[in-house]
């Protein structure tokens, strides 16, 4: 508004006469976008496509943007106790290790496996069609098909002793003997015995030294002794009759032992992670475990097709042995070793002179995987959360660029929201799971959702353009410390209680947490004019009545508010249509939120005009 300093004629002495402006309208323009499906980008406000300033609580389904659905309890038993100590999911069913006690869910059911494993941290992997968990100097096994028992299985003992002597309690120490570092489990071989026991039977006294609280196992002539044919006694057992003992060495026994030199577990009994790898089939031939602080970069393997051995010195080591191992994946032909701050590929080789063997070499210096729980095989890839973002391993030949960043979209240099408002210490603890094709991490109260499903990452020359086009959302509001998925099922565990409460995603028809989209600002391709906004109209897909709470925004400021409750026709279809009050804009802006769950939302219009000054 300008003060006219003149009088004009005809005008009383000291009016002041003030020059409004005047616009006039052009003809109504129509703009249309189908769906907000390319997820949010942090990283700017300004109008880029299909990406939004907000998206929490939403998802990409078939094409458009959803809200997510909501978790709920376990119908039944949904609880349990103790600190979690491993877990690890499979195609029908999860395996879960809490206190004492090995868990299994499918079928969104929670049943319990087994309840005498010790209250102490253990590693899952599978090998050969079944799971094996490390757990101290105890190991537990469960079929990967989910049907057989939960089972305690006896580590492979190397023979000790053999003439052991019923009588004198002693007998010759084999040469050359190794103990099993992953449990102090050894063999001795009796001398013929002169005790006869209470069947008839020949009867063997218990090795000195020997835990009698643990399993063991009796063989005759290096054949298992069926437990009918067996009588175990307070101190000693008998096998059957029908066994002749006519030889010394004949029968042997395999059997936890208490001496102290032999007890090599605290090597394994402290690693954090595991997997299976070697050879040319997915199985692998041999168990690797690492992760114990104690042994930084160091990893230990088994003996070839034998997870019930592990000998002190089979392994290697990671770089300089500085950096603790935090994550192993598999990748193509190469298992994928990760340190917080570097990522190496371990190959595998064989020569006819000396059998299989391994290598190692580094593919990034510069990032690695920050959590034991934050690197996850997604298609073909593995996507992995580092200190400085997310990214994944692209390649695996090359010397460098092996590694591309994914979360450009999620990283608001301003620190204020997203990856870079979450600490480094809640990043190592963060939890990382793969879903439909989707990366979901877990880090305090909320997921970050990469849906490589929808707009898998393209490598390009241009990086920076390729991580653009990715598709991310937030989902807030979520209680929990660990995510996995079963089949098409999404679940999370709270363990912030008394109890630890199990949740799997549901159909149900409220969100706990209201789902957000505020797409980017639209000036509709005309930066430098004044607008109106006269009309907005969307389509949303949903199973019932919903309420939708709709702002609208001139410049950043919101001038129009209003909740409608929307109902599906016989499509499953509901349409909203605004009018607006007139607001002078050059940006115009939209917020969408509700609590309704898997409601989608897509084809928004809107009706404006250019206004274009008048000259007086």
């Amino acid at each position: 508004m300008r003060l006219q300093t003149n009088v004009s004629e005809g005008l009383p002495m000291g009016y002041a006469d003030h020059a409004l402006r005047h616009y006039a309208s052009s003809a109504k323009r129509k703009a249309s976008i189908y769906s907000i499906d390319g997820g949010v980008d942090y990283s700017s406000d300004i109008t880029d496509d299909n990406k939004a300033k907000k998206a929490e609580n939403l998802t990409v389904e078939n094409g458009i943007l959803r809200s997510r659905r909501e978790f709920a309890s376990l119908e039944g038993t949904s609880s349990f106790s103790g600190d979690i100590h491993s877990y690890k999911s499979f195609d029908t069913f999860a395996l879960i290790h809490a206190g004492n006690t090995a868990y299994k869910i499918s079928d969104g059911t929670l049943e319990t496996l087994y309840s005498e494993m010790p209250d102490y941290r253990s590693v899952m992997v599978t090998y050969k069609g079944r799971i094996y968990i490390y757990c101290s100097s105890h190991v537990y096994s469960y079929a990967l098909d989910g049907q057989s028992a939960f089972a305690e299985e006896i580590p492979t003992s190397p023979l000790y002793k053999k003439d052991y002597d019923c009588t004198t309690h002693s007998g010759i120490p084999v040469s050359g003997f190794v103990p099993n570092i992953l449990a102090p489990y050894v063999s001795v071989t009796y001398n013929l015995s002169n005790f006869t026991g209470e069947h008839g039977g020949a009867f063997f006294v218990y090795p000195s030294l020997m835990n009698r609280d643990r399993l063991f196992r009796v063989y005759y002539k290096d054949e298992p002794v069926p437990d009918d044919k067996m009588w175990v006694q307070d101190t000693g057992f008998e096998i059957d009759r029908s066994y002749a003992i006519t030889s010394a060495n004949i029968v042997k026994i395999s059997y936890f032992s208490t001496e102290r030199k032999l007890d090599k577990s605290n090597i394994l009994k402290d690693c954090k992670v595991g997997i299976a790898y070697g050879g040319a089939t997915l199985d692998g031939t041999k168990i690797f475990l690492s992760g114990n602080e104690n042994f930084k970069g160091e990893y230990f393997t088994s003996e070839l097709a034998d997870p019930m051995c592990f000998f002190e010195g089979n392994g290697g080591i990671i770089g300089e042995g500085n950096e603790n191992i935090k994550a192993f994946s598999r990748q193509s032909s190469y298992l994928l070793v990760f340190t917080e701050n570097t990522v190496s590929k371990i190959s595998y080789g064989f020569n006819e002179n000396t059998g299989g063997y391994f290598t190692s070499k580094k593919i990034s210096v510069s990032v690695g995987c920050a959590s034991e729980n934050g690197a996850v095989l997604v298609g073909n890839k593995n996507v992995f959360a580092s200190k400085d973002g997310i990214y994944m391993v692209c390649d695996t030949g090359a010397d460098s660029q092996n590694t591309a960043p994914l979360s450009n979209n999620i990283s608001d240099y301003s620190g204020n929201r997203g990856y870079n408002s979450v600490s480094h210490e809640d990043i190592q603890k963060s939890v990382c799971c793969v879903h439909d094709r989707k990366y979901m991490l877990l880090v305090n109260d909320r997921i970050f959702v990469l849906d490589l499903g929808y707009a898998p990452y393209a490598s390009s020359s241009d990086s920076l353009k390729a991580e653009k086009r990715l598709c991310w959302t937030e989902w807030t509001g979520i209680r929990a410390d660990i995510i996995f998925s079963v089949g098409k099922r999404l679940y999370i565990i709270d363990c912030s209680g008394e109890t630890n409460v199990i949740k799997a995603e549901t159909d149900g028809i409220k969100l706990a947490s209201a789902y957000v989209l505020r797409p980017m600002s639209l000036d509709f391709n005309f930066p430098h004019e004044n607008k109106i906004v006269e009309r907005i109209m969307m389509e949303f897909r949903c199973a019932g009545k919903n309420v939708v709470n709709v702002k609208v925004f001139a410049d950043g400021k919101e001038y129009y508010s209003r909740s409608v409750e929307i109902e599906p026709g016989d499509d499953g279809c509901a349409s909203l249509y605004l009018n607006l009050p007139k607001a002078f804009m050059k940006r115009f802006d939209y917020e969408i939120s509700g609590d309704g769950a898997f409601v989608g939302i897509f084809n928004f219009r809107a009706d404006y005009r250019l206004m274009k000054k008048e000259s007086n």
